[in-house]
């Protein structure tokens, strides 16, 4: 039985902001804009105040959440592209290496955000491959990838 990050005990307000700070003002407003909260904003441009409603309205509201995970992905094709790619792979080092060229935060939020499977779980084992690269080599039980430290230290030290 899987996980899923869109249920209230796995939701906070902080994974809810990191989510909607990178969703687009026009995803934002052909959803959310015909809302009492939009009066007075640039056209085409989600008010500050719609952000912050949604995250209110997230912690208490599950298809929210929903279409916010929904959303989130949708923004972001090419990171979830790859996240998926690695998960399929099952993880290996190689299938990692793809995700190198995005920001830590993001690939963690595409393995929180999988649609099918355990975001946690995925999050975790992610965050373990990629800690091997700081792991003695006699302690490793598998070559560690290409990449470089600094790039782990980011994954190991994301926030939400």
């Amino acid at each position: 039985m899987s996980i899923q990050i869109d249920s209230g005990d796995h939701w906070s307000d902080e994974l809810g902001g990191r989510l909607l700070s990178s969703v687009p003002d026009e995803y934002l407003m052909a959803q959310w804009g015909s809302g009492s909260s939009t009066l007075g904003a640039a056209a085409g441009a989600a008010p500050p105040e719609l952000r912050d409603e949604l995250v209110t309205w997230a912690r208490q509201d599950a298809e929210v959440r929903r279409w916010l995970l929904r959303t989130w992905r949708h923004a972001h094709p090419d990171v979830v592209a790859a996240a998926d790619h690695t998960v399929t792979e099952g993880m290996t080092s190689n299938s990692v290496q793809l995700l190198d060229q995005f920001e830590a935060v993001d690939v963690l939020l595409a393995f929180l955000t999988d649609e099918f499977e355990d975001g946690c779980k995925l999050a975790h084992s992610f965050i373990n491959q990629v800690s091997s690269v700081n792991q003695p080599q006699s302690v490793r039980t598998r070559p560690a990838p290409r990449r470089s430290v600094s790039w782990s230290r980011r994954i190991l030290n994301a926030e939400f």
